[in-house]
């Protein structure tokens, strides 16, 4: 909200769903004052914009058919999609490169290694372990010793 003819917009949160122009005004004003410290209640305000929050329940959601499990590989090897060379600790080493919508569920990762999607792409690291679980999430653990 702000007041008509000025710039300043605040958030004037409603905590009743049951409302008045009384009540928006007065919540307004209590917002106005304890930000610039005047009271300008002669003037009248306007609402900007509207914006509401609604929690509720509801059923969970089965993720696990996202990605087709016929479409996933078998092994790990037939999710591979090739290699590069990556520098790791003053090194090059060869990293192989996984498609992740082909990763069998439940498979173990030991980095290094890539796992590339559509839109984004996990570096896997050397001494780090990934694990697909059966939604096809990917959890890294850092730092395990082979």
């Amino acid at each position: 909200m702000q007041f008509i003819g000025q710039t300043h917009v605040l958030n004037v949160p409603l905590q009743n769903p049951e409302v008045s122009i009384e009540i928006i005004q007065a919540a307004f004003n209590e917002v106005y004052f304890n930000r610039f410290k005047v009271d300008l209640s002669e003037i009248r305000a306007q609402i900007v914009n509207v914006t509401t929050t609604v929690t509720g329940q509801r059923s969970e959601i089965n993720l696990d058919g996202l990605i087709d499990p016929k479409a996933r590989g078998q092994t790990l090897g037939a999710a591979q999609a090739g290699s590069r060379d990556v520098w790791f600790d003053g090194e090059w080493h060869d990293t192989p490169i996984f498609a992740r919508e082909v990763l069998p569920l439940g498979v173990t990762i030991n980095g290094p290694a890539i796992i590339e999607q559509m839109d984004s792409m996990t570096l896997i690291e050397p001494h780090d372990k990934a694990t697909v679980d059966i939604s096809g999430n990917i959890f890294i653990s850092v730092g395990v010793k082979q």
